[in-house]
């Protein structure tokens, strides 16, 4: 063999082992994001949903994008979402396809009122944000430490509260029904233990 074609083979090895160590490398970071708590947490909750007959909207629809944990949260503004990276993202929605949970925009929209207040709505202004097709989202808050639905609170990091909005947004306006679903993770696996409304408004 020449030396051109001993170097050209090094070349080609020692990038076969870079693209190797590269793709290694992702699948394990990809790896650890799927792994991490809120994820498996959300997935707890939306597999909870999926299970719940009374829960008539169907197919269900949710945003992949987290809000806030924080029990203020009863709305769906930009401000209300948590910050989030690409591959955070990437492991909720996932999720979601495992759970056949399609993908949706759960935020308000812009100059969109509630659903009951009366009045001709395709004329007032205050709607004129309103979508034209309805829509059922689910937005999922990150997990909050402890039972929240409980007025003693006991910091305790296997059991967690994650805050629900079902946003219902039609031309007719926009509706929330408010819950927190409280998670029982003592078993080493997270399960909705259960769930209590907060609110609703419309």
């Amino acid at each position: 063999m020449s030396e051109d074609n001993r170097y050209r083979g090094a070349q080609r090895l020692g990038l076969s082992i870079l693209l190797v160590a590269c793709a290694t490398q992702h699948n394990q970071s990809f790896a650890q994001t799927v792994a991490k708590p809120d994820t498996a947490i959300a997935a707890a909750v939306l597999r909870a949903l999926v299970s719940d007959t009374s829960f008539k909207a169907r197919p269900i629809v949710a945003d992949p994008r987290p809000l806030l944990g924080d029990d203020s949260i009863t709305s769906i503004e930009p401000s209300s979402y948590a910050p989030v990276t690409g591959a955070e993202l990437l492991a909720r929605r996932a999720v979601m396809q495992q759970l056949g949970v399609e993908a949706g925009d759960a935020s308000f929209p812009a100059r969109c009122g509630g659903s009951t207040v009366p009045g001709k709505k395709s004329s007032d202004p205050m709607y004129a944000g309103c979508p034209s097709t309805p829509r059922v989202v689910v937005a999922l808050g990150l997990p909050r430490p402890a039972d929240r639905t409980r007025s003693a609170t006991d910091v305790d990091s296997r059991w967690c509260t994650v805050r629900v909005i079902i946003a219902g947004i039609g031309p007719e306006g926009i509706s929330a029904d408010i819950r927190d679903y409280v998670l029982d993770g003592t078993s080493g696996v997270w399960k909705v233990a259960k769930w209590r409304r907060i609110g609703f408004w419309e």
